[in-house]
């Protein structure tokens, strides 16, 4: 992908393989331009570029699959952290994140605190991801973090209680997604004085608790 010389974008993938060095005559399904790519696991994927599309190469099969994010995308930011992928801001205001799950192969959508374009997002292993920044509208600026945690499964209970993170503490070692349990049934917050409530998340019921 990418803009060549001029008002063109491209489809040509250039891959270099350690063993065997450059491979030839790989190509996206579409020509791109100004996309997100990431990888994760065995898997590389190609993002965005004025278009919803997404492309999966499949390195340990050598084969190409695709999905659509919930909106078209250029100028994105793409961040895996666990086992999840995900894809936020553009050059469009939008407080949407398409989230690609590589261990179950599926897709969801989280929602921002602040819609914006043209945000910065970073992880580190195993930790939480930050969507940082962005603009609100032209000429107008934000410094405001969301923090999203990757697997509810983190052995530290605040990582799946901050600003959008999903869950309930089953326990003072570990957080869980899913409504199967959680305050109603005498789960207490992890930590703060925050308090509970049931809302939608990710298109499911979980107890969810917000942090300023």
């Amino acid at each position: 992908g990418g803009n060549t010389a001029g008002p063109s974008a491209s489809n040509v993938v250039d891959v270099y393989d350690i063993f065997d060095g450059w491979k030839p005559n790989i190509y996206l399904s579409e020509a791109r331009a100004f996309l997100a790519a990431v990888s994760i696991g065995a898997k590389a994927l190609f993002a965005g570029g004025y278009s919803s599309k997404v492309d999966i190469y499949d390195t340990s099969t050598s084969l190409w699959s695709s999905a659509a994010m919930s909106q078209v995308r250029a100028y994105l930011t793409a961040m895996a952290a666990g086992t999840k992928v995900y894809f936020a801001g553009g050059n469009d205001v939008s407080s949407a994140v398409d989230v690609y799950d590589s261990g179950t192969n599926t897709w969801s959508v989280l929602t921002l605190s602040l819609s914006r374009s043209y945000l910065a997002s970073t992880s580190y292993p195993d930790q939480p991801v930050y969507f940082v920044g962005g603009s609100t509208s032209f000429g107008m600026y934000t410094s405001v973090i969301d923090v999203v945690t990757p697997d509810c499964t983190s052995s530290s209970c605040e990582y799946c209680v901050n600003r959008l993170g999903c869950g309930y503490c089953s326990s003072t070692s570990g957080c869980f997604s899913g409504s199967a349990n959680g305050p109603s049934n005498g789960q207490p917050p992890c930590s703060g004085s925050s308090s509970w409530s049931l809302s939608s998340c990710s298109g499911e019921s979980l107890y969810c608790r917000s942090v300023a």
